[in-house]
């Protein structure tokens, strides 16, 4: 993310042609998918002692049950948002590569 930032300062004050203008487009969107991925995200958790008091009197096979069923619940929350954040972190990985190759080609050019 810092990298993309830098890239857009240095060629924001150089942009030269339609080359230079995708360059600066590309660091610029590698940036904002960089900051996207790297929001902080809810983290679901159980809270032991809501858990406690809910279940204290109820047989322990159900309570064995209900707290599988919120893992299960918690890990599919968390794994989908960290999918999500890897694509938005490969996304930005992309468009940095293009851009470094578009500034250059635009500085030349």
């Amino acid at each position: 993310m810092g990298f993309a930032g830098v890239l857009v300062g240095l060629t924001a004050s150089q942009i030269r042609g339609a080359v230079g203008q995708a360059g600066f487009a590309a660091a610029a969107m590698s940036a904002v998918l960089a900051m996207a991925a790297f929001m902080p995200r809810p983290f679901a958790t159980l809270d032991p002692l809501r858990l406690r008091m809910r279940y204290l009197a109820e047989p322990e096979e159900l309570t064995k049950q209900r707290l599988l069923d919120t893992r299960i619940l918690v890990y599919r929350f968390t794994d989908s948002s960290l999918q999500r954040k890897a694509r938005l972190v490969t996304g930005a990985v992309i468009m940095l590569a293009f851009s470094v190759v578009l500034s250059g080609l635009g500085a030349t050019l």
